[in-house]
C-alpha cells in the first residue's frame, strides 16, 4: 500500500475512465449549458447547499472557473460523465476533493440531471471513480457527507460499499435553516474485501 497518494494519477494528465455506458472525461468551459441544465434545477438542488439552484448560466459559469481552479490548484479533480450512446455532452459530474495526503483520503461529491436518475448512472460513475482512487491513488478511505433527508444519496453510497458513521446535527445553515449532515466513509480495506 502507498505511503502517500500519487496525485499526478489525477492531475497529470487528466484521466479520463471508461465504464460500459460512460465515459468520464475532464471539465471544459463548454459544458456551462449542460451544467446549468443541473445547477439551475432546483428539485435536483434540493440538497446540494447554498447558491443553488442557480438563476443564471453566468453562476453556472463561475462554479466551473472555480472547480478548474481547484484542479489547478491540485485541490479537485472533477469528471463530467458522459453517455457513450449520446455523445459528449455533459449529464453530470463528480470528483474528489479535500485531499489529506497524510490519511490517504479525500471527499466524495455528485450531481445528476434529473433526466438520468435511477438508471445506475451514479452508481456506475461513482464505482469507476473510487476503484481508480483505491488502486492508483493510493487512497485508504473516500468520505461522503449528505443531508438528512436525502435518501437516494445515502441509498446511492450504501449501494457502493460505504458504512454510515454519524450524524453531525445542525452542522449546515443554508436556505435559513440549520439542517443535519450525514457522514459515510468507505475504507480501502473493505473494498478489496468486496471485490475480490
Amino acid at each position: 500500500m502507498k505511503s502517500t497518494l500519487d496525485l499526478d494519477k489525477l492531475f497529470a494528465p487528466f484521466p479520463i475512465l471508461e465504464t460500459e455506458r460512460l465515459i468520464l472525461r475532464d471539465l471544459r468551459r463548454s459544458d456551462s449549458p449542460a451544467m446549468f441544465e443541473v445547477f439551475g434545477d432546483a428539485q435536483a438542488m434540493i440538497y446540494y447547499g447554498a447558491d443553488v439552484p442557480h438563476k443564471a448560466e453566468t453562476q453556472t459559469q463561475q462554479l466551473i472557473e472555480d472547480l478548474l481552479g481547484y484542479h489547478e490548484r491540485r485541490q479537485g479533480v472533477r469528471w463530467i460523465i458522459t453517455l457513450k450512446a449520446e455523445g459528449d455532452r455533459s449529464i453530470g459530474s463528480l470528483g474528489f476533493y479535500r485531499f489529506d495526503d497524510a490519511a490517504r483520503r479525500c471527499e466524495l461529491g455528485y450531481e445528476l440531471n434529473r433526466r438520468y436518475w435511477r438508471k445506475g448512472i451514479m452508481t456506475e460513475a461513482c464505482s469507476r471513480i473510487i476503484d481508480y482512487g483505491f488502486t492508483e491513488v493510493g487512497l485508504n478511505r473516500v468520505e461522503a457527507a449528505t443531508d438528512d433527508d436525502n435518501p437516494g444519496s445515502q441509498a446511492l453510497l450504501r449501494k457502493l460499499g460505504f458504512q454510515f458513521e454519524g450524524c453531525f446535527r445542525q452542522r449546515i445553515f443554508y436556505k435559513d435553516k440549520y439542517w443535519d449532515e450525514n457522514w459515510f466513509g468507505l475504507l480501502h480495506a473493505d473494498y478489496l474485501a468486496a471485490h475480490l
